[in-house]
């Protein structure tokens, strides 16, 4: 009988992923509808605005001392087409065509320049921004918006020489929590025996901590990938996170991470990974549980302001307490989000939407649904941001737990809400530390009443990327 259910779970399991990516496929086509028509609006008048150097070199500078001609912005807009699409040697080898005929065309020579920093040629993009900035008639503002560009380009030469980029987040922080125990406000229960009351609802204040070591490989290869060139990276990285409580130590919780794993980069078109991860979880005094995850993720800049990204989870969860052995299970979430970011760059939006499902050993932890997100930030001042997130996710458990004669059915309301700030280079021992207030608000409400709770967490913490 165990076998046959085994196997049930299995192919209502493959069943639930097939009307998941159906389900996620008429999202990611109105997301590419929509990339589409932001398109067509920004180049309705003339050449779209790809960078921010394009914005700058508007009107009569494009074309420097060149008259307009219909054939040579042919060429050009077909230059910037490939380079759209990825194609930098082709969008290379077009703008220095033109410029083999137009030397004096300012904005080839640009664009030029921003290809060959994409494709990671960084000597070369430098000396054709160099040779833009030779002309002394070039506009004011112009001019110092490729010495922007220049000095971007210098710095991310340095840290490529190095191959190896280290870096090492710390965070630390002060932690007051409503709610300690995630327990019910009641622990009286209709037609039970009252909850032991170390269950309940319980506030206490804490500290929260974490650190880790960040690595990125520069391999130096390039692979071609559907005419496009992509860089290939390796991140790896170990983290850990430790919450401690004053009084409600058996509620204490740690995570131990270990992750590695390949990046294609395309710069300023699409980026994809797979991450490989473990996770090593304990709670209270006790060992909890080993997760085991692969992580496959895409995301294509649709337009310079809209990044549209698909995620898979495959999680396998292994719990180690001998009274926790029905929850060991396989865990699938596909994930579909989207993130606008405002032209003047101060204003951020994103939302998306998750499917979910858990296959556990005892069929009372196994459950599957779906969950929606939506956040933003706002760079209200200098180094400043204030930030929001809400997340409401659903979740129907297959079996009753023991004592009730129905399953769960359960829904919850996260909201987040925050400001921080970041201290710039002159600051002493402040300096680019980041300090940050987080209201955490979560409410889950279930059809059965001893699973119900909702908690405030505040936190205030000091963080640094080292």
């Amino acid at each position: 009988m165990r076998s046959f259910g085994m196997e049930k779970r299995n192919v209502d399991m493959i069943q639930y992923i097939c009307r998941s990516l159906l389900l996620l496929l008429p999202f990611l086509l109105l997301l590419l509808e929509v990339s589409q028509c932001f398109a067509q609006e920004s180049g309705a008048n003339g050449p779209e605005p790809v960078t921010a150097q394009d914005r700058a070199l508007g009107g009569a500078t494009i074309y420097g001392e060149a008259q307009y001609d219909p054939e040579l912005d042919a060429l050009f807009q077909k230059a910037m087409e490939k380079r759209k699409k990825g194609d930098l040697e082709g969008a290379i080898e077009g703008f220095k065509a033109i410029l083999a005929r137009h030397p004096e065309f300012h904005r080839a020579r640009l664009e030029l320049a921003v290809a060959y920093y994409q494709a990671r040629r960084f000597s070369e993009a430098i000396t054709e921004a160099e040779e833009v900035l030779k002309d002394q008639t070039l506009p004011a503002n112009v001019r110092v918006t490729v010495l922007a560009f220049l000095s971007q380009v210098k710095a991310d030469s340095q840290v490529a020489q190095s191959r190896h980029n280290w870096r090492f987040p710390v965070e630390f922080g002060y932690l007051y929590d409503t709610n300690a125990t995630a327990g019910p406000s009641s622990y009286v229960r209709e037609g039970f025996e009252p909850l032991d009351e170390r269950y309940t609802k319980k506030s206490d204040a804490g500290v929260v901590a974490s650190a880790g070591v960040d690595h990125t490989y520069q391999t130096g290869k390039k692979i071609k990938i559907a005419g496009s060139e992509a860089n290939l990276l390796w991140q790896s990285g170990l983290s850990a996170y430790y919450r401690a409580y004053i009084e409600e130590h058996d509620n204490n919780f740690s995570v131990y991470s270990v992750r590695t794993g390949p990046n294609l980069v395309v710069m300023r078109s699409w980026r994809a990974n797979i991450n490989f991860q473990y996770d090593y979880l304990r709670y209270g005094e006790d060992d909890l549980a080993n997760y085991y995850y692969i992580v496959p993720s895409f995301t294509v800049h649709a337009t310079d302001a809209l990044e549209i990204s698909t995620d898979l989870e495959f999680n396998r969860r292994d719990f180690i307490q001998d009274e926790d052995d029905g929850r060991d299970s396989i865990f699938l979430l596909g994930r579909l989000y989207a993130r606008y970011t405002f032209p003047n760059g101060r204003v951020a939006l994103s939302g998306g939407i998750e499917l979910f499902t858990e296959n556990a050993d005892d069929d009372q932890f196994s459950n599957d649904g779906e969950a929606y997100f939506a956040g933003g930030t706002w760079r209200f001042y200098d180094r400043s941001d204030l930030f929001a997130r809400v997340r409401r996710w659903y979740a129907d458990y297959n079996d009753p737990p023991p004592g009730f004669d129905k399953a769960r059915d359960e829904n919850e309301w996260r909201i987040t809400a925050g400001i921080n700030h970041t201290f710039d280079e002159n600051k002493g021992m402040l300096a680019l530390w980041k300090v940050e207030l987080k209201l955490v608000y979560t409410d889950l409400e279930s059809n059965l009443d001893l699973y119900d709770y909702d908690r405030a967490e505040t936190l205030f913490t000091l963080s640094r990327t080292f």
